[in-house]
């Protein structure tokens, strides 16, 4: 199989561990049958130790393999420079230290497991995925001036000095969101890029919460026990209602903006087309009751203490020459301000 004209291996391991057999004679560590009986069921294909006994820190440098593609033009797109296949239980193991870097790249990197420092403000990037916003070469080129990286990152902060070495998880916000620029070194992550939008997992003002934050603050969380909470103007856009449903989730109202230039308060199909004060009311400006001639005064679907302004109306005190006051429904009759039914 191997030399034909189709392939060349410079390197094939084959480890083969057979299946048990009812009568297989146990191995031994210089004859690994590899069936049941054998003390060895383990296979490694290739492993290579590197040992760094110098005693001054990076001072060093090891590489494990490096395997390096050298053609002058692209290969097809299902060539590879390493091929994890088969059913094994684990495909990729990467067992660092606390202070090594995972995987090092420019479309993705994972920081090492280490968290951030003690001080408060402390960040330390999880992971990103990076990618120009120019197509072609001229995503990695330094030619093209107008090329940026846009990193999705994920990362946490610590909210509060930690000075005892507690370790509260609860001090820590995980955020995910967009940097533009930096990582200039793909074998170190940080927060050096210009912060874009992005989301607060845990945000210190609103723990166990989520916010929502855009490119110079966060306006909208959810709190801990999901009630929403705005921290910044909101705007209910393209004539938009924000709905109320009673306890019983019965749609009672709306609000909406018209172009008529007003805000409404809207009841909802079979509401009562009441809206309710339950505290005093302050009015800064005027108070407009609905205009009505006398004969178009409702007598039925009023509520006593209904108010209206009635055109032709006069008061019991006054003349005819005098109309046009405020009336009220005392659940029988429109009448004026001093009890009396309103005169028209």
């Amino acid at each position: 199989m191997f030399g034909i004209y189709t392939k060349a291996f410079d390197n094939n391991v084959i480890c083969y561990l057979p299946g048990p057999t009812p009568h297989a004679q146990p191995g031994d560590i210089n004859d690994p049958t590899g069936k049941a009986n054998n003390q060895t069921r383990s296979c490694e294909g290739i492993e290579y130790d590197l040992w760094d006994d110098d005693q001054t820190n990076n001072t060093a440098y090891m590489h494990g393999i490096t395997v390096a593609y050298s053609g002058r033009t692209n290969p097809t797109l299902d060539s590879y420079d390493m091929l994890l296949a088969g059913g094994n239980a684990n495909m990729l193991e990467i067992d660092g230290e606390w202070y090594s870097q995972n995987i090092a790249s420019r479309a993705f990197a994972s920081g090492s497991f280490g968290g951030p420092a003690y001080t408060q403000g402390s960040q330390k990037v999880v992971a990103e995925f990076d990618q120009s916003n120019s197509p072609g070469w001229a995503a990695d080129s330094s030619w093209s001036v107008s090329s940026h990286d846009m990193r999705l990152t994920v990362w946490n902060t610590r909210n509060l000095d930690d000075t005892s070495n507690t370790n509260d998880y609860r001090d820590i916000t995980t955020s995910m969101g967009v940097q533009v620029d930096g990582h200039n070194d793909i074998r170190s992550l940080s927060m050096d890029g210009t912060l874009q939008e992005h989301l607060e997992f845990n945000p210190a003002s609103f723990p166990n919460g989520i916010a929502l934050c855009g490119y110079s603050g966060c306006g909208f969380a959810v709190d801990s026990v999901g009630r929403p909470q705005m921290s910044n103007d909101s705007t209910i856009l393209s004539g938009k209602a924000i709905f109320f449903n009673d306890s019983n989730n019965v749609q009672r109202g709306y609000a909406w903006a018209s172009t008529d230039g007003s805000v409404h308060i809207s009841a909802s199909s079979g509401g009562s087309n009441n809206v309710v004060t339950d505290a005093n009311l302050h009015v800064n400006g005027a108070i407009n009751a609905q205009t009505s001639s006398y004969s178009s005064l409702p007598t039925t679907g009023s509520s006593t203490g209904d108010q209206r302004y009635c055109s032709d109306c006069y008061s019991s005190a006054g003349s005819s020459g005098q109309t046009g006051i405020p009336v009220w429904w005392n659940g029988s009759a429109w009448t004026d301000a001093l009890g009396a039914v309103a005169k028209h």
